[in-house]
């Protein structure tokens, strides 16, 4: 068997520098990439810390009229913000039908939210003074348009470094077309809010 031959002295080396070549222009793009992604996530990281909080979204997920004058409803407040736990001082909420106060409850109990956290409350209105069943144009069309608002006064703590904290006072508006009847069905509402902050 004849002996196999040897690559030329000029082709192994040819063959070296291309291998040399490609491995450098890996290593460039490798590095590129790197910086690059190392680059991005300071980026996004000094947004996140640097972004003030979003404020708390509520709606009301059910309203019902117990009796002529008793409204409960169920409120879902959600704390949107990924950084930042709240703290809802006491919540005042107030009910007006045919624009005239006709409800008011004052919650004392303040509480605290985590990040992306869902809390639901369930105020009671008594008073309403309802008359089911009258010659308004919302007993004729088997609801009744009533409006709910309340306010907070709440607190946004980031517990990451550099730990800051907002205060913000906001009145929320629901405006409610609650059934008069359990025959209807009632539609989430999305409440809407305002900045009472001078």
């Amino acid at each position: 068997m004849p002996p196999a031959e040897l690559p030329a002295p000029g082709t192994m080396e040819s063959q070296l520098d291309n291998l040399c070549a490609r491995l450098s222009h890996n290593l460039k793009w490798s590095c590129c990439s790197v910086v690059f992604l190392v680059v991005m996530s300071i980026f996004i990281l000094s947004l996140c810390l640097t972004k003030s909080p979003d404020n708390v979204r509520c709606h009301v997920t059910e309203a019902s009229l117990v009796t002529d004058s008793n409204l409960t409803i169920r409120i879902t407040i959600r704390n949107p913000n990924g950084f930042y736990h709240v703290h809802h001082d006491h919540i005042n909420f107030t009910a007006y039908y045919q624009n005239q106060t006709s409800g008011s409850l004052l919650n004392n109990a303040s509480f605290s939210q985590g990040r992306k956290n869902e809390t639901h409350l369930t105020p009671s209105f008594n008073g309403m003074q309802i008359l089911r069943g009258g010659n308004d144009s919302d007993s004729r069309e088997n609801y009744y348009d009533i409006l709910v608002k309340f306010n907070m006064q709440d607190e946004y703590k980031r517990q990451l470094v550099p730990r800051t904290r907002h205060h913000r006072h906001l009145e929320y508006s629901c405006e409610l077309k609650v059934p008069a009847s359990s025959a209807s069905s009632f539609n989430t509402t999305l409440c809407r809010y305002h900045n009472l902050d001078p």
